[in-house]
Formats: C-alpha cells, sequence, structure tokens
C-alpha cells in the first residue's frame, strides 16, 4: 500500500506543477469596469424671455478604475438653435439660451457618457408684449378687391375693409358696425392670374400726399365708418397709420380724431380679383353684326363715325345684349358717306384718337360678356391692338389682347342703325 500510494504521489506532482504554471501573474490580470452617470442638478431648468446661461451637474466615472487619458469623456447634445452648448466635461456641462421673441419653448439637453445618458428639459418663457395704448379693435372678417396697377402703373393696388360683421349679401355695410377701410399699395404681382389674391406681407404707412407708393396706404380712399341701425353714423378720415401683415396677424394702428385704434385680424383677407382674366387665342365666327351709325358729329366734315358689333347673339326682339352673348366694339371712323352704308376697306388701330377716316378709335374699342342674370359682364377688356376690313364678303377682324389673338369673321352685311341725339 506505502508503495502504491507513493507512486500516486509520484505521478500526481508533475501535474501539480504543470498547472501552476498556466497561472497568469496577479499583476498582469485585465481589470474590468463600468461607467456611472448621474445628474445632480435639476432634471427641468426654466429661463425667462431673455434667455441666459445655465449649467448642468453630474458625476461621471468609471467604477473600479482611475481615469486616464484614454477615458472617453461625455458628451452633451441639444437639436434646439436657440441653445448653445459650451463647454462638456466629466463634472458639468454649460449653455447659453438665446432671447424669445415668440411663444414659449421647450428642448432637451441629452448628455451621454459611454453607454448611460440622460435628459434635462429646457423651457423658456414667451415674451412678454406690453399692450399699447389706445382703443383695442379685433376684427372677424377682412374682404376687399385687387386692381392690380390699372390706378397705380407699376404698383399694385389692393382695396381691403377690417371689421366686426362684414358685408351683406349684395354688398353693403351692415347695422351697427365697425369698418376700417384701407387703399393699400404693394410691389407688383408677377404670378400666375387666380380669383382671390393673397395679400403682400409687410409694413404699410399712411400717405397724406397720395403718391399711391409701394407700402403705403392713401388718405384719399383710405376711412373709417361706422354704422347705427339704420344709416352710416360715421365716415372719417385717418390722421396717420400703420398696417403690419404676416403669416399669423394682421395689425392696424390707426389716428382718427386725436383717438388712436388697435386693430388686429387672425385669419386670412378675402381679396376677389377684379381684373381682367388673361385671354387666349381664339377664331370665332359671328352670326351677327350691327353698328350704330353717328354721322360726322364728333369730326364735323372730316370723317363719318360708325360703332360696330361684332357677335355672337346679337340683341333680343327688345333690342337689348343677350345673356351670354359676347360683343366685340369697333370705334370707326370712316370717309363721309351719302347714305347709312359702311364703307369697305381696311380700318387701322389708332391709339392717339385723332378720329381720322380708316381708323379705329382706342378709346371706345372693346370686348365684354354679358353674365348669365343679364345684370352685367363677365369680362370687359379693352384691346391692346385691332384692325378690321369691310367687303362684299363680309367683315374680317383681328383684335389683340397683350399677347392672345382673336380672329372674327361675319358672312354678310351689318345692319346700321342711326343713333338717336341724346336728350
Amino acid at each position: 500500500m506505502k508503495i502504491k500510494n507513493q507512486l500516486f504521489m509520484a505521478v500526481a506532482l508533475p501535474l501539480l506543477f504543470a498547472a501552476c504554471e498556466q497561472k497568469p501573474a496577479p499583476d498582469n490580470i485585465e481589470p474590468t469596469y463600468a461607467p456611472e452617470l448621474t445628474l445632480t442638478s435639476e432634471a427641468t431648468m426654466k429661463f425667462a424671455a431673455e434667455g441666459g446661461e445655465g449649467v448642468i451637474y453630474y458625476t461621471a466615472q468609471m467604477v473600479e478604475v482611475t481615469r486616464t487619458e484614454d477615458t472617453p469623456a461625455p458628451e452633451a447634445k441639444c437639436d434646439a438653435e436657440w441653445v448653445t452648448l459650451n463647454t462638456t466635461d466629466f463634472e458639468k456641462c454649460s449653455f447659453e439660451i438665446g432671447a424669445n421673441e415668440g411663444e414659449a419653448r421647450e428642448a432637451k439637453i441629452v448628455v451621454t457618457y459611454v453607454d448611460k445618458s440622460f435628459e434635462v428639459a429646457v423651457k423658456q418663457a414667451a415674451k412678454v408684449v406690453e399692450e399699447p395704448e389706445g382703443t383695442h379693435f379685433e376684427a372677424t372678417y377682412s374682404s376687399g378687391a385687387y386692381y392690380a396697377d390699372q390706378y397705380s402703373p407699376g404698383v399694385d393696388n389692393y382695396f381691403i375693409s377690417l371689421s366686426d360683421n362684414g358685408f351683406d349679401a349684395n354688398g353693403y355695410v351692415q347695422p351697427n358696425s365697425t369698418y376700417f377701410r384701407l387703399d393699400l399699395y404693394a410691389p407688383k404681382y408677377d404670378g400666375p392670374w387666380q380669383e382671390y389674391m393673397p395679400l403682400p406681407a409687410g409694413e404699410y404707412h399712411y400717405d397724406a400726399n397720395n403718391t399711391y407708393a409701394e407700402w403705403t396706404f392713401s388718405a384719399d380712399y383710405s376711412e373709417y365708418v361706422t354704422t347705427n341701425d339704420t344709416e352710416v353714423s360715421a365716415k372719417l378720415k385717418f390722421e396717420s397709420g400703420t398696417l403690419v401683415v404676416t403669416e399669423e396677424l394682421t395689425t392696424f394702428t390707426g389716428v382718427v380724431e386725436g383717438t388712436t385704434y388697435i386693430v388686429t385680424f387672425k385669419g386670412e383677407h378675402i381679396i376677389a380679383n377684379v381684373t381682367p382674366k388673361p385671354m387666349e387665342n381664339r377664331e370665332l365666327k359671328v352670326e351677327h353684326a350691327y353698328a350704330l351709325y353717328y354721322g360726322d358729329r364728333f369730326t364735323p366734315g372730316q370723317a363719318d363715325n360708325f360703332y360696330l358689333y361684332l357677335s355672337d347673339k346679337g340683341l333680343d326682339e327688345y333690342g337689348f345684349e343677350q345673356v351670354g352673348g359676347i360683343y366685340y366694339a369697333f370705334d370707326l371712323y370712316t370717309e363721309l358717306v351719302d347714305n347709312m352704308t359702311l364703307p369697305y376697306g381696311t380700318y387701322t388701330w389708332d391709339d392717339k384718337d385723332t378720329l381720322a377716316a380708316g381708323t379705329i378709335s382706342a378709346y371706345y374699342t372693346k370686348y365684354y360678356s354679358v353674365n348669365e342674370e343679364g345684370s352685367g359682364y363677365n369680362e370687359s377688356v379693352y384691346p391692346t391692338m385691332a384692325s378690321l376690313t369691310v367687303d362684299e364678303n363680309g367683315i374680317k377682324a383681328e383684335v389683340w389682347f397683350d399677347e392672345a389673338k382673336h380672329t372674327l369673321t361675319f358672312e354678310g352685311t351689318a345692319k346700321i342703325y342711326e343713333a338717336k341725339d341724346e336728350e
């Protein structure tokens, strides 16, 4: 037995020595560590509208190991443009808040250390706006018309009314209502024609001299109007004023007889485009041609005058224009004639209105269409040029509206009516 035990020990000793040789020395053991990140200041920080500086405090450390140059540093991020991050180290993150010119706002600053992170909410109050002194009025309606530059070449004209009750179905003022009516001038609009126009954003100033300059409103046509139960009770001119239009708010400040009115309106301005819709090229064979003969009453002894109409519907049995009809009216001057016969020949455009024989006077030549109610016009447009030929086959006219050209043909002889003297 003793020999057997000794043999066992002899065999086991080499294995024991081999196991001891494979075990690493204590100073070669790879240490383990874990990051810790703890917020020690407030999780929500509040600032006034003026802004200011802030500091977030925390502890960021590696457990079980001393920090070295290779240890990663904490990082801070914020998506808000009004928050500026300055310095971030192992103890704090400093930042700045910009001044707030609008509504209250909120952002988050995220501090990250290796795989740990926390958020701090940053809240800033809205700008405090001191209410100006004056009589305050909240308008709930804004409507008007767009005239383009027909009254102010090169500058667009908008006429709007800010009101508490708007207008009735016929476009008249309402009883017991207030209206701030403004004749505005803005830069030329160069977009496509549209039925309703947006009011250009900007600042419009009172123009006592009525120059119709850009970013002004005229003294002549701008006014303060009030109504009572039955009639207009006040209609007064402004002494001064400013209109500020933004996407969110329209504010008008105007002085009337020493009283300052501060008018605000939130919403969309309903501004109808009353300018003619641009013409398109058209070829039309008309069925009706008739003219009023004035003789030489406008140019005695020099030329006769025919006011010629070409139309698709002509006149009804009572001599009135037809509902839905279109009418081209030409103010023609011809050689002197012995009877009411439209002389053959070609008539050319005369934008100087010389009233010479063989010309079309621009002043009274126009195109219009009658609306479906027969109460007015859908369109009423003055041409930019025209020519017209009368011969044994009929009448052919070419009418230009800027780039658009209308070609009209009529077969036959125009009916002529003698124009009566106005009583």
